[in-house]
């Protein structure tokens, strides 16, 4: 088996892939004060075979506070509760509340997930890098295979936060994954979930294979997926008036790097925050790679949408791995490569705009190029489903996380039935500590020495594409013809003013007081603008004028 993928893949640094989106039902009532966003009636939507519940019914009507995470003073130091695992052989046993009120109009619960998994466990070995001290685990791939497994159904713990406008659910056993996140405006899940947990020929050789599970995982302390895709993690929920987090931690071992990654729901936002932190608690200096993944198909299962659209910071890339023999050698890298090769146009490669990934016919991951001088243009990256009408963004900040990666299978991939049993795929977007994935890139944090950054997540529902993006808005701007289509996201309530200029005059104004999750679209006729040429700029201002975010 393990030659088979060799032979038909024959590549080089060949990185995560991913299947079928897994749906879930929720029961939730609304335990807001009077004040926060009501929460969405209790619904059950029997989209998949798997369901996210809570683990007790919840009351009709709100009740008091259970007494773990209460909703804290103001002023008071966050509430907390620990969900052991990471330093720990087997799953935890500490219970959760069900359904616990939080900050105003959030809610938190435990819950479990079901999938069929295979008898991956069974065949992993126990190895130590000896370079950082971090234990791992290697897949005895030829054993796995001999065995012919078979999936069985496994449940994991999750861990559910909501909001009006989100549901995200974490999976800490599970290498700390946030499993999904599903627009609870339009009912869609943005990120993608396979149908089973097993195990890829992927991610770093000496593993043997990595789980295309799907969801965000940390990727750590190598390039490729690292290795903790599949430990435990520990998590902490806390929370105050301004939200609630899930704090995921590696390891609290003083003799090797770590990582804890929160990721922040805010409330009344319809948006979430990823913040991680590396650190070098050792004596000597320590050389590392840390990235945040995203399997990602907007609103879709099964195949990634040939209508797919991809939004990077500038139309410069590095290749780093491909199946596509119509790019050019000279810009793929070769397999000992520690930097990449010449950069390449992306919406032109030989011939082809692969901004739409109609044009692409087998794997491809690129790299947004990030000169060490001038760093990326611009501090966004996304992606746009036009046949679900639902796209996705990141927004971070570039010296600090100056890596940004995108893979996707293409249509005429061989071995999808390397990484599910469906059919289903997916693409991937990165964001990094380093630049790349090549050696040249590694960072090496000095003893004692912590980066962290904070970045936003945004789903973007019928806006229609993608120009720019700010922490909790984004626009887009296109001409369609003889007419210029504008549409403006707020992921918060805000009162605002949307400007439509040519230089520094101004051609249209509107106001709005957007509501969090609202997009604002115009059509407007070209012909009737009087332009002196068809270059414009859209802004999204606040109330006293000051620009949000703008278009070039």
């Amino acid at each position: 088996m393990q030659k088979f993928f060799v032979k038909r893949l024959a590549q080089k640094w060949l990185t995560s892939r991913f299947c079928l989106p897994l749906f879930f039902a929720l029961v939730v009532t609304a335990c807001s004060p009077a004040t926060a966003p009501t929460l969405a009636p209790a619904t059950l939507v029997p989209i998949a075979e798997t369901a996210i519940l809570p683990t007790r019914p919840p009351s009709s009507q709100p009740g008091p506070a259970p007494s773990v995470s209460p909703l804290p003073s103001p002023g008071a130091s966050s509430a907390a509760t620990s969900i052991p695992g990471a330093e720990t052989a087997g799953p935890a046993t500490t219970q959760f509340p069900t359904l616990t009120p939080v900050a105003p109009g959030v809610i938190w619960f435990e819950s479990t997930v079901t999938l069929n998994t295979y008898p991956y466990t069974e065949f992993l070995r126990d190895e130590l890098d000896a370079a950082t001290n971090i234990p791992y685990k290697t897949l005895d791939r030829q054993q796995y295979d001999a065995a012919q497994p078979k999936p069985a159904p496994r449940t994991y713990r999750s861990i559910v936060l909501e909001n009006e406008y989100l549901q995200l659910v974490f999976l800490p056993e599970l290498g700390g994954r946030l499993y999904q996140v599903k627009n609870k405006q339009t009912g869609q899940n943005l990120f993608y979930n396979n149908a089973v947990v097993k195990p890829s020929p992927w991610g770093m050789s000496y593993q043997g294979g990595w789980l295309a599970a799907g969801g965000m995982e940390w990727a750590f302390p190598t390039q490729e997926h690292g290795y903790e895709w599949n430990v435990p993690w520990a998590a902490e929920v806390t929370s105050d008036r301004d939200g609630i987090s899930v704090t995921m931690t590696d390891s609290t071992a003083d003799d090797r790097p770590r990582v804890r990654v929160r990721v922040t729901l805010p409330s009344g936002g319809a948006y979430f925050t990823v913040q991680p932190t590396i650190e070098n608690p050792t004596s000597r200096p320590q050389r590392i790679q840390f990235w945040i993944n995203a399997a990602l198909n907007p609103g879709a299962t099964g195949v990634v949408s040939p209508q797919t659209e991809f939004v990077l910071p500038g139309d410069e890339v590095w290749v780093h791995s491909t199946g596509n023999a119509w790019i050019d050698p000279q810009f793929v890298p070769a397999a000992d490569a520690t930097a990449p090769a010449m950069p390449i146009t992306f919406s032109d490669v030989s011939g082809r705009d692969l901004r739409r990934y109609e044009n692409w016919d087998n794997y491809l991951g690129v790299f947004a190029t990030a000169p060490e001088t001038d760093g990326l243009t611009q501090n966004f990256v996304g992606a746009y489903n036009h046949t679900t009408d639902l796209g996705v963004v990141r927004v971070f900040p570039p010296a600090a996380a100056p890596g940004v990666k995108l893979f996707g299978f293409g249509p005429e991939f061989c071995c999808v039935d390397a990484y599910t049993d469906d059919g289903s795929g997916y693409f991937e977007i990165w964001g990094g500590l380093p630049r790349t994935f090549f050696a040249e890139d590694d960072v090496t944090l000095a003893p004692g020495e912590t980066r962290s950054w904070t970045e936003s997540w945004m789903s973007l529902p019928r806006t229609g594409g993608l120009s720019a993006a700010s922490a909790d808005a984004a626009l887009f701007r296109a001409q369609q013809g003889e007419q210029l289509v504008l549409a403006v996201y707020s992921a918060i309530a805000r009162d605002a003013v949307i400007v439509l200029k040519q230089n520094d005059t101004v051609l249209e104004r509107w106001e709005k007081t957007f509501r969090p999750g609202q997009v604002w679209d115009q059509r407007l006729n070209l012909n009737e603008l009087q332009l002196e040429d068809q270059e414009t700029q859209l802004e999204l201002q606040d109330a006293s004028g000051n620009v949000i975010v703008a278009t070039r």
